[in-house]
């Protein structure tokens, strides 16, 4: 079936039909053969080739890669309607190739964002409120390839926060968080780049999410979703989720405040932690 339906010149024919969520891509003219997947935001579906054939090795050697099919779905379908799951089938001879797309965030805020300050208030001799000297953060992270900026507003230690002699402002300064705070908190601003898609992702939370600009999807497992416009609030209780910068043209930022959570069972299953595609964009989380 390969070397009848894998055209040689496959790379440059490739032909993208249908975007979002869902993308659909025809090969060659005849478009007989489709691909239906669901392609993280981090890369773009190049090629498909027959493993072992000339194509496929030619494509690894230039730098491309497989895509981990072990942990994304994708389905094969023949212009007669068969279906190859390409989640665990080991029999099937198609491999996705694809290759890293940067995006255009290079540093924090993205280019058509406002500069955010922070602000921090501290006690003087007289134990009169003052502000220390503004600034923007300790700790900023280009994420996902250039799809994402973070920066760290804040982060503390304990369920009852320490203030004295400033322990907490030194906490925050030294201590570049994981996703969140093991019997903790922190605060996080984030820059999606337009048409910015997440991984979907679960971190052991609650997670107060605010839209400061733009216009989010807020989308569950399950399917479920929700818009989001500036100033809506979402609470999520450690499900998986993933969010979606709903502009192509506009960057958009999100605020969100992470706090540490007893641990959860649903349905007699313990939830844990699945950062997905995002576990190598955080610090990992202290022994402790």
């Amino acid at each position: 079936m390969c070397s009848t339906r894998i055209p040689p010149d496959l790379p440059g024919r490739l032909h993208r039909v249908a975007s979002q969520h869902d993308t659909d891509f025809g090969i060659g003219d005849n478009k007989d053969v489709s691909l239906q997947c669901i392609v993280p935001c981090t890369r773009r579906l190049e090629a498909m080739a027959c493993r072992g054939s000339v194509l496929y090795k030619a494509l690894l050697n230039s730098g491309w890669e497989i895509y981990p099919q072990q942990t994304h779905p994708f389905k094969y379908s023949e212009s007669h309607k068969t279906t190859l799951n390409f989640n665990k089938s080991p029999l099937t001879s198609i491999t996705m190739i694809v290759k890293t797309t940067a995006g255009p965030i290079t540093r924090f805020p993205a280019d058509d964002l406002r500069h955010a300050k922070r602000l921090i208030t501290t006690h003087n001799s007289k134990g009169q409120g003052v502000f220390l000297p503004e600034d923007d953060g300790d700790h900023h992270k280009i994420m996902l390839n250039g799809l994402a900026a973070a920066n760290i507003i804040y982060s503390t230690q304990g369920a009852q926060v320490d203030l004295n002699d400033e322990k907490d402002i030194k906490f925050a300064k030294e201590n570049e968080p994981s996703i969140h705070v093991r019997n903790g908190s922190v605060a996080r601003l984030i820059d999606f780049a337009p048409g910015m898609e997440s991984p979907m992702h679960r971190a052991m939370s609650i997670d107060y999410g605010v839209v400061i600009e733009g216009e989010f999807k807020l989308t569950l497992d399950s399917g479920e979703n929700r818009i989001m416009l500036p100033g809506d609030c979402s609470v999520n209780r450690g499900c998986n989720h993933m969010w979606k910068n709903l502009s192509e043209t506009k960057c958009g930022r999100m605020l969100f405040i992470l706090l540490d959570v007893q641990p959860l069972t649903v349905n007699g299953q313990v939830i844990e932690e699945d950062l997905g595609e995002l576990a190598g964009e955080y610090a990992p989380h202290p022994d402790h």
